[in-house]
């Protein structure tokens, strides 16, 4: 199920489980090692399978934003509802698109994720 589908099916009265089927329940258990088929989401970096265990946050925005079926099926399988839900808060790299999406699906409150409030611009004037 892609992001898309996630976001096409919507919230319907609760939020889904605190226990995906298959999943991990503490936040702070290590990542599974990322499979090859991934390496094409990771263009900028260096890939290595370990990728998930040292930088867990980047790699799961990065799946969210980016993956598609077999990414988002892999984290909703080896992901805590609890950790997503922070990484869905906390990341500024996700698009407003997929950051209402993901909030819909998790029951976040928009006014809980970064990526959703206003940037920090400086005034014109500050340069002048």
């Amino acid at each position: 199920m892609c992001t898309y589908h996630i976001c096409r099916a919507g919230r319907v009265d609760a939020p889904p489980p605190a226990r995906y089927p298959g999943g991990v329940t503490a936040g702070s258990e290590p990542l599974p090692p990322l499979p090859e088929s991934f390496r094409e989401l990771f263009w900028e970096v260096d890939f290595r399978p370990d990728l998930s265990q040292t930088h867990p946050e980047y790699v799961l925005a990065r799946l969210l934003e980016h993956g598609g079926d077999a990414a988002v099926s892999w984290v909703l399988r080896h992901v805590a509802r609890e950790r997503l839900v922070d990484v869905v808060r906390s990341s500024r790299s996700l698009r407003r698109t997929t950051a209402h999406c993901w909030a819909n699906y998790l029951g976040i409150p928009l006014e809980e994720i970064e990526c959703l409030k206003t940037p920090s611009l400086l005034p014109s004037s500050s340069f002048a």
